[in-house]
């Protein structure tokens, strides 16, 4: 017979806490960055033992550097210490957790920033003198172009937060024209330069810019003639410029950021839900998409509200033909998207969502994968819309692999994806608060 024992075997039910979100007021703790204003905080907290005195260092902008003190024998962790860097670039050292160890510290420094951030170009000549200019915290507001009709004569970038760059080029004040790029981050932001170069003068300098957006393109500015150049890559925007300058733009060149890697404080005021939301900042994640790799890309970029949504199915229902969505901009204004697919005849599911009423789109889940018509390739199949006040759907079948953006409480305020004769993919611009 098997002896009794007094050990206690025990098991536990547990929900995520990432299940939900709660806006928390931040005050002293979190070291000005985002004062007196509410951000979505999660806090998976805290593993280990119950014993010894509670610490906690606040919110910051970024974790810098973390040292970690083992024990002699290097089987536990004797204290851990950390750096952290506030919104302004400022850094701090929180307090040593626990007992410093003298025997073994691994120390890691934290520079994911510069890490990603990719370098392409210059382009053009040697002359000039260097420059160089890029921040990962701030975005690119406006930028304003000096020029005549055979070259850029300068430049000059001016930031979010109000900080303007030097004058890029101008020794040469020849220029005729003057114009503004405006760029309303965060809901737009740069993606591209391209541009051309060439001989003026006995000197080879940018002749010629084009500026590319999320959602727009300006240009050029000069003359188009000469070497054409391209900055850009997929997926990333330009965080800064660098290259040669004097009297005009000798050569140009970018810095790119992952959009992934960045996350922006985007300021509330026509869309904020009530006055408690005023003044405040939320967080843009863009989750997605899923589905195919084929089919065209689209992104109808970020709004107040999705306030109607059209979904075509396809004659025998098993699929997603297209999508579009009608918006609610910031001012009020209403915007139709294009149809992403192919617009179907047979089926068409219109949902209207009762924005007057406080009703906003929470996000999405549906099926995808192959049917007999699509030639092969991955295609949505089902999709489902939560909304505030309940779901519609699941509109087409739910065959294939799963997906959901419904991981915690946000407002869809935007949709992005690939399309061909059927909806290939979709995501969704999604807003915590």
């Amino acid at each position: 017979m098997e002896a009794p024992t007094d050990k206690l075997t025990i098991g536990v039910y547990l929900k995520p806490q990432c299940s939900f979100s709660v806006p928390i007021a931040l005050t002293e703790h979190s070291q000005n960055i985002i004062k007196n204003r509410l951000v979505l905080l999660r806090d998976p907290r805290p593993w280990g033992g119950e014993d010894s005195r509670v610490f906690e260092d606040g919110v910051f902008f970024d974790v810098r550097e973390i040292h970690v003190h083992l024990c002699g024998t290097g089987d536990a962790i004797s204290d851990v210490q950390f750096k952290y860097m506030r919104k302004n670039g400022d850094v701090f050292w929180s307090p040593l957790h626990n007992a410093r160890s003298g025997d073994i510290i691994k120390k890691e420094c934290l520079n994911s920033c510069e890490a990603e951030k990719i370098s392409i170009g210059p382009f053009g000549g040697p002359g000039g003198r260097k420059f160089s200019a890029a921040s990962t915290r701030d975005g690119i507001k406006q930028i304003i172009i000096f020029y005549n009709d055979d070259v850029v004569n300068w430049i000059m970038f001016k930031s979010d937060t109000g900080k303007s760059s030097e004058k890029y080029g101008g020794g040469f004040n020849d220029g005729t024209r003057n114009a503004s790029v405006d760029i309303d981050f965060p809901s737009d932001f740069l993606t591209g330069i391209s541009g051309t170069y060439g001989l003026h003068g006995g000197f080879v300098i940018v002749k010629s810019l084009r500026f590319y957006t999320k959602l727009n393109e300006y240009g050029p500015f000069g003359s188009e003639s000469g070497t054409p150049f391209s900055i850009r890559r997929k997926g990333c925007r330009i965080i800064g410029i660098h290259g040669r300058h004097g009297g005009y733009i000798d050569s140009v060149g970018g810095y790119l950021m992952p959009q992934c890697s960045f996350s922006v404080p985007v300021p509330l005021t026509e869309h904020s839900q009530n006055n408690l939301m005023k003044n405040t900042f939320v967080l843009l994640r863009d989750p997605g998409p899923w589905g195919g790799e084929d089919g065209r890309v689209f992104d109808d970029g970020v709004f107040r509200k999705v306030k109607e949504i059209h979904v075509h199915l396809c004659g025998t229902g098993d699929a997603i033909s297209g999508v579009q969505f009608k918006y609610l901009k910031k001012k009020g204004d209403e915007f139709w998207s294009h149809v992403h697919g192919a617009r179907g005849e047979d089926i068409v599911k219109k949902i209207d969502i009762d924005c007057e009423g406080g009703e906003f789109v929470a996000g999405i889940e549906g099926f995808y994968g192959k049917i007999e018509m699509s030639g092969g390739v991955d295609v949505i199949r089902s999709l489902t819309f939560h909304t505030s006040k309940g779901k519609y759907g699941p509109l087409g079948c739910e065959i294939g692999k799963y997906f959901t953006s419904i991981v915690c409480d946000g407002k869809v305020v935007g949709f992005f994806g690939k399309s061909s004769a059927y909806l290939n993919a979709i995501g969704v611009h999604t807003e915590y608060s």
